[in-house]
């Protein structure tokens, strides 16, 4: 007993107990280690109520006044204080591979991007809105800006359907169409056109009008005719009396999930088809972030799971277990959603104008907030973003 006593007493196992303690509690040690990871893993994930995420988000944010009021003036945030305590990548089996854009000096085709057919209405143009329809073509990019043999892109009013309220469906007559829309056609952009259509005091909810758009070319002009509805605003569901605050809407916009294949991922998830027809902005493995904006209200943040950029940051860890890749996923969209927030808010409140360079006319054009932002997550900042860390007291305020 006595010699038990002197060697648990001794120089040798009191050296030995001061070694393992500064390792296990060093900032890089073990214990270190598993503390950090225990912090991060919070119960949430990408199948979880979003709008539940954000709620917690806006009790839990670490905010001076100011930045709070900021975002509350352009969301209407309710930032009451409640005193009651509160997807796994599918791969696919084959990876798709991006075409290279080959322009041609005069365009061999021109397509709509829907997959309408016949009298089937392609899009719906809200009243007091806009709506980009999508258009594939081969030409350059400066086939509409150049001097020498350049080309143009016409819209014409084919058939105007009033709506049964106004006395029947017949066909009006034709309408140039500067007198039903606000119109702006933007130049090819590696085989794509984009059209925004922005309804006048001429048309009425349920109107539908028939557009035919020509790509004019020596060879022979492209047509493309199709039929568009307008609509009026979405209508807001009647909200049920509930006890819960937990239930009041929040004003912030909607966190969306997006994904090649939405298949199994929950009923947040949408598809990279739906980004695009939502936005009329592409979407691929690249793109990190695509905003949904109405005039000055950002509606939705689509946050792209199949990105590049995620499966990039996943990379990090060898054999990752489910717990590790729930990590991963959620500081990454937990980032890009809040420094979406932030820079939108910012940069609409203090009243900023984005202008880009256009490389064919060398005169500088605007952009829009919603492009450029996308453009932004696209390249180096949400790398950045992920790996300069700082986010893990954002996650651990959702889980509160």
């Amino acid at each position: 007993m006595a010699s038990r006593d002197r060697l648990k007493d001794g120089e040798e196992t009191q050296q030995l107990r001061h070694y393992l303690a500064s390792k296990l509690s060093s900032k890089d040690g073990r214990l270190s280690e598993i503390q950090k990871f225990r912090r991060q893993a919070v119960n949430v994930d990408t199948s979880t109520n979003t709008n539940q995420l954000l709620k917690n988000f806006t009790k839990n944010l670490p905010l001076n006044s100011d930045l709070m009021k900021l975002l509350g003036d352009t969301f209407k945030l309710d930032l009451k204080k409640d005193t009651k305590n509160k997807k796994k990548k599918k791969k696919s089996d084959s990876k798709k591979i991006e075409t290279p854009f080959l322009p041609q000096r005069f365009p061999s085709q021109f397509k709509i991007n829907s997959k309408a057919k016949g009298d089937t209405e392609i899009a719906k143009i809200p009243l007091n809105g806009e709506k980009t329809i999508r258009f594939s073509t081969d030409c350059a990019n400066d086939y509409f800006d150049r001097t020498d043999e350049p080309g143009e892109l016409k819209i014409a009013v084919l058939k105007v359907k009033e709506n049964e309220t106004k006395g029947g469906n017949e066909t009006g007559e034709p309408k140039e169409v500067s007198e039903l829309f606000n119109v702006n056609k933007s130049s090819p952009n590696k085989g794509a056109i984009r059209v925004s259509f922005n309804p006048k005091e001429e048309l009425k909810v349920s109107d539908t009008v028939q557009l035919k758009v020509s790509l004019t070319s020596p060879n022979g002009d492209f047509d493309e005719i199709f039929w568009v509805k307008i609509s009026g605003s979405e209508e807001k569901k009647e909200k049920i009396p509930t006890d819960e605050h937990d239930n009041e809407p929040l004003g912030l916009p909607k966190m969306v999930f997006a994904y090649d294949n939405k298949e199994e991922k929950g009923e947040n998830a949408v598809s990279w088809e739906d980004v695009e027809e939502a936005t009329g902005l592409d979407i691929d493995f690249k793109t990190v972030m695509v905003p949904e904006a109405e005039g000055d209200n950002l509606n939705s943040i689509f946050i792209n799971m199949d990105s590049t950029v995620l499966k990039n940051f996943k990379s990090k860890y060898n054999n990752p277990n489910e717990e590790q890749i729930e990590i991963a996923n959620r500081k990454y969209y937990t980032a890009v959603y809040f420094h979406t927030l932030f820079l939108y808010t910012i940069t609409k409140n203090r009243g900023y104008q984005i202008n880009q360079k256009n490389e064919n006319t060398n005169q500088f054009e605007e952009v829009d907030l919603g492009q450029y932002l996308k453009d932004l997550f696209d390249h180096y900042y949400s790398t950045f973003i992920l790996n300069f860390g700082g986010m893990e007291e954002m996650m651990q305020g959702l889980a509160d």
